[in-house]
């Protein structure tokens, strides 16, 4: 009678009406979306959407945007600098610019007309031009280009290296979210599956106060019986508001990684544990994969960059080409009298600059020393992780099937418990034991099984392997 709350299959946790919508969702599901076969669905639809929407990994794909558009700025410093320009200049006073023409000329004009006994020749007075010159405009258009740089060089590789930084960064959060993503959603599943344990322990237990009742009536128990069932009932009841805890608990974190609102509903995927022995944990695997790997190794060609960027500025000049056309002269007349062109070519040596330049070299190698040291560091840190994910992965195997013998044994001893119990063979507190040791066995059971796929996901993070 009691046994039948207990069955233990993949459907279990699922009341009538859920497995009926269930159903009718997976069906739906499996019309749209033929290619996905038909294990693990629903957990890789939720992969993809929290790929799609989590706040934390669009932060990251702003940043891998933001350092391409630093690249791309990078290589326009290469390209010449067109600019078109106007000024127009008044100006009163100031230095005189004293020209002797009357000084030079009137003894010329004067021997001139005694020579010709005429006044051909009139006397001029000395001229003063102003230095600022009013109402002076100079309309041009300028191009400027870079001839020999070595900064601009320099800065396009170590921006080509970021680009790769910021790639890296965005594939590390990427994995480190499809693991989050997975996590959560076996835990919800625990937490599901456990309430559903409780929810059937209660309705045994239940059932045992109304046996016991029925049995005190007719005077075959004492009221001890019926009080200490009704006893464990409460709790029941007691674990059963604490797993409901746990289940919302869960249910808004995973929600909360998927961007979602905290109380939307979670779909069950039941395939999940087909795919517990595909990964075969290699060293080389990890450290030939993982990002964080490719974002150390971007971060020194980065430093190795400005290192010879600092090192060039101690011994190489800088040369650049200027040339201007354009109108210059008083008020705007843009005719022949005014136009003008200029070529100028620019040379800028910094011969010493109170040692910046050096120290700078030095600080960047310094710099290449520690990622040197950080990506040895790294190398071990992933070994470790590989080691210890497998290793964890074995142990959460034999625990599972330890477990799964565990609830076998468990429910032969509570058949055969419940059943000298109703023909009064063993006492209550024999039944309730053997009750408890069933429920334990079930809740064990049920945290192994999702404690083996969580080493799953763990394993493909640290395999760099996670799908998504």
């Amino acid at each position: 009678m009691f046994s039948k709350f207990y069955s233990f299959n993949k459907w279990s946790l699922i009341t009538k009406i859920d497995r009926t919508r269930l159903l009718f969702l997976w069906l739906c599901i499996g019309c749209l979306l033929p290619s996905w076969g038909t294990s693990q669905v629903v957990l890789e639809a939720y992969v993809a959407e929290g790929l799609r929407q989590n706040e934390q990994l669009k932060q990251a794909n702003y940043q891998v945007a933001d350092s391409r558009l630093a690249l791309q700025s990078a290589n326009g410093l290469l390209m010449p600098t067109v600019e078109f320009g106007s000024s127009m200049m008044f100006a009163s006073g100031g230095r005189q610019i004293e020209i002797p023409v009357g000084d030079l000329m009137n003894p010329v004009y004067s021997n001139l007309n005694e020579l010709n006994g005429s006044n051909q020749f009139p006397m001029i007075e000395n001229v003063s031009e102003p230095f600022l010159l009013n109402r002076f405009q100079d309309t041009r258009l300028r191009v400027v280009q870079p001839l020999f740089n070595s900064d601009i060089y320099y800065n396009r590789g170590i921006q080509k290296s970021l680009v790769e930084v910021a790639k890296a960064q965005e594939n590390t959060q990427r994995q480190v979210l499809v693991r989050d993503i997975k996590t959560a959603y076996y835990s919800y599943l625990q937490a599901y599956e456990a309430l559903d344990i409780y929810e059937s322990n209660l309705v045994v237990l239940q059932e045992v106060v109304r046996f016991n009742q029925a049995r005190f009536a007719e005077n075959l128990v004492t009221q001890d019986e019926v009080l200490r069932s009704e006893y464990q009932v409460e709790q029941v009841k007691a674990d059963l508001a604490q797993a409901k805890a746990n289940r919302e608990t869960a249910q808004s974190y995973f929600n909360f990684l998927l961007n979602r609102d905290y109380s939307e509903p979670i779909l069950i995927d039941s395939g999940l544990s087909a795919k517990v022995d595909v990964l075969e944990a290699k060293v080389e695997s990890g450290l030939a994969q993982r990002p964080e790997m490719a974002q150390l190794k971007a971060a020194r060609e980065a430093q190795d960059w400005e290192y010879k960027m600092n090192r060039a500025n101690q011994f190489l000049p800088k040369i650049n080409a200027v040339g201007d056309v354009g109108y210059q002269g008083q008020d705007y007349k843009f005719d022949d009298t005014q136009d003008y062109w200029m070529i100028n070519l620019g040379l800028s040596w910094e011969l010493f600059s109170g040692y910046r330049r050096r120290t700078a070299a030095q600080r960047s190698q310094i710099a290449m020393d520690r990622l040197n040291s950080q990506q040895q560091q790294l190398e071990s840190q992933i070994a470790l992780e590989v080691v210890r994910s497998r290793t964890n992965l074995d142990a959460a195997r034999q625990q599972l099937n330890a477990r799964q013998r565990a609830l076998q044994a468990a429910q032969r001893s509570y058949q055969v418990t419940e059943s000298r119990y109703r023909e009064s063979q063993v006492l209550l507190l024999e039944y309730l034991d053997a009750q408890t040791t069933l429920t334990t066995a079930q809740l064990e059971l049920n945290i192994s099984k999702y404690l083996l796929l969580a080493q799953l996901a763990e394993l493909e993070r640290s395999l760099a392997s996670t799908e998504g």
